[in-house]
């Protein structure tokens, strides 16, 4: 078995760093990583906190300081609050975000939506 010299153990540990994020960056990126359904976050938003989801970029709305922009994915939609430039409309993005819900009661019946507050896009 082939020994290397103690001087050479910082640039073997940086190399296997690199190729390990660049390995993890390319599994985020959606070749590895598992995208969650609007429609399940929809309909069961206290199940989730943070979530990885894709789509098509709909309507904007500019807020102070933030702005909304809609995610579709085919039929399924939900809001996404971001603190940077939203896509543009008809892009396709992927984020990572924590889901959100903002309830509201009206004659004992719950009539809240959940919405996702952008962590990163990807």
């Amino acid at each position: 078995m082939k020994t290397f010299p103690r001087s050479a153990l910082p640039w073997m540990l940086g190399l296997a760093l690199t190729l390990s994020l660049a390995t993890g960056c390319a599994q985020l990126a959606g070749f590895g990583i598992g995208l969650t359904n609007i429609e399940a976050i929809q309909q069961q938003p206290r199940n989730y906190t943070k979530v990885y989801v894709g789509g098509t970029v709909g309507n904007q709305v500019g807020l102070l300081g933030t702005s909304v922009y809609e995610l579709k994915q085919g039929d399924s939609t939900i809001w996404v609050l971001t603190k940077q430039q939203p896509p543009p409309s008809g892009s396709t993005v992927r984020l990572e975000a924590n889901v959100q819900y903002q309830g509201i009661v009206v004659s004992n019946v719950d009539l809240g939506k959940a919405y996702l507050e952008e962590i990163r896009r990807l």
